[in-house]
């Protein structure tokens, strides 16, 4: 059976959720009226031939962690295309909401070609590369920071959340551990993939904490929060 968490054990790993607490007074002061997800710091999975750890930036300067234990506060898909396939620049279209392209060819990704399986210049996959942003909370940080998943990685996000919302679990009622797995392409080249499994859920009054949060940051307490324009920047 999962741990259930208490407000008040919650508010001890995370400070920042406490609506008086010095972190979130920090927070105010330091970001004003809101947080684009733009603006948190990056996590991206490691390169095949890395060591298998995440890299989490800090003031003391970035650490490895084998896997990420936080709540996922807020996330969002979005679409880019490189005609060469190779994220060297900005892309000739780009959808912030994976739906909508905006630029060459634009227009609804679902009915697009190049989001096909199989258009990708190799033959497999989309020509048109889908990414997942999760803005997931770290205990002992105020802000959280951005993880970018690759689409081998979409698959166990998309079944993660799912299975959440089949225990009648919010995404941001969840202590998520995310961890990296060793896969091979076809044609034998390696690479990296997250996976995901719940370490805990939220008491209800602990939830609402994490929801104040969400709104307090982004300016809203929609899963999607506004003003991320730069998926296009990442390829991993």
């Amino acid at each position: 059976m999962l741990k259930r968490i208490a407000p008040t054990e919650l508010v001890e790993a995370y400070p920042v959720l406490a609506a008086e607490s010095p972190a979130r007074a920090a927070v105010r002061g330091n970001l004003g009226s809101g947080l684009r997800p733009a603006e948190l710091e990056r996590v991206r999975l490691p390169e095949p031939q890395a060591p298998a750890a995440w890299t989490v930036p800090g003031l003391a300067g970035p650490r490895c962690a084998p896997e990420l234990e936080g709540i996922v506060v807020g996330y969002r898909d979005a679409r880019a295309y490189w005609p060469t396939g190779a994220a060297d620049g900005p892309p000739r279209c780009f959808a912030p909401d994976a739906e909508e392209g905006r630029g060459t060819p634009g227009g609804p990704c679902e009915a697009c070609p190049l989001a096909q399986f199989g258009s990708a210049p190799d033959g497999r996959g989309q020509a048109c590369r889908a990414c997942r942003r999760l803005w997931v909370l770290l205990p002992g940080r105020a802000v959280p920071v951005s993880v970018t998943l690759p689409p081998a990685s979409l698959g166990a996000a998309r079944r993660y959340f799912v299975r959440l919302a089949g225990a009648g679990l919010a995404y941001w009622a969840a202590v998520t551990r995310i961890g990296l797995a060793a896969a091979v392409r076809a044609d034998g080249t390696g690479y990296r993939r997250a996976t995901f499994r719940c370490a805990a859920r939220l008491e209800c009054a602990a939830a609402r904490l994490v929801d104040a949060y969400r709104t307090a940051v982004f300016g809203q307490g929609e899963e999607r929060a506004p003003g991320e324009a730069q998926a296009h920047s990442e390829r991993n």
